[in-house]
């Protein structure tokens, strides 16, 4: 690994660091990012295409890099992204958006095409890579289970996939549950499960 992973990995695992938690992994800088991520890595070298066919100015990393900015500086909106990265130096660096920039509406569609498969194949490049760093070489995994109602009139049973769930002793639910297994001193979601 780099100096900035190195120097990462040695204050998120030492004791007493306040890098011990996702929560102040958020802090970290872009530049910092950037060393430790490389959203190249997540997607053939093909240039995404419009409606029509032609190719656009940017690649599909500067688009997720765009998202992961979103997400990120807590930005609400695809227009405010979209300002953002015309106004904001930084930002147009970390992305790699030099010339273009991409319009909302681009930004929007993308989102829309990142299929299921894409996000996981994503989530679980993003997870090697930090397990390479030995990130989760202490951690055990912790389920946290979350009940996620489904809207189907549970007397009539419509939606056949879903079951009742208890949440506390009194309280029951009809739906599903989503199970996060978390590592036990990263904190960092590991892996999801829909039952």
């Amino acid at each position: 690994p780099s100096g900035i992973a190195k120097k990462f990995l040695r204050n998120f695992i030492s004791e007493g660091s306040k890098m011990r938690t996702t929560t102040s992994v958020k802090n970290l800088s872009l530049a910092d990012i950037v060393e430790l991520i490389d959203f190249r890595s997540f997607f053939q070298s093909s240039k995404p295409t419009s409606d029509r066919g032609r190719p656009l100015q940017y690649q599909y990393w500067q688009l997720l890099s765009a998202i992961f900015i979103q997400n990120k500086y807590q930005i609400s909106s695809d227009k405010e992204l979209e300002r953002q990265l015309n106004e904001n130096h930084v930002f147009q660096k970390f992305c790699g958006l030099f010339k273009n920039k991409p319009s909302h509406d681009t930004i929007s569609r993308f989102k829309q095409k990142l299929s299921m498969k894409k996000l996981k194949n994503i989530f679980y490049k993003l997870d090697r890579s930090l397990s390479d760093l030995g990130v989760f070489d202490n951690d055990h995994f912790c389920l946290d289970p979350t009940d996620v109602p489904t809207n189907s009139n549970p007397r009539r049973r419509t939606d056949k996939e879903a079951g009742f769930g208890h949440t506390r002793l009194d309280e029951t639910f009809y739906g599903y549950w989503a199970m996060i297994a978390t590592g036990s001193f990263s904190e960092i979601p590991r892996e999801t499960v829909f039952t």
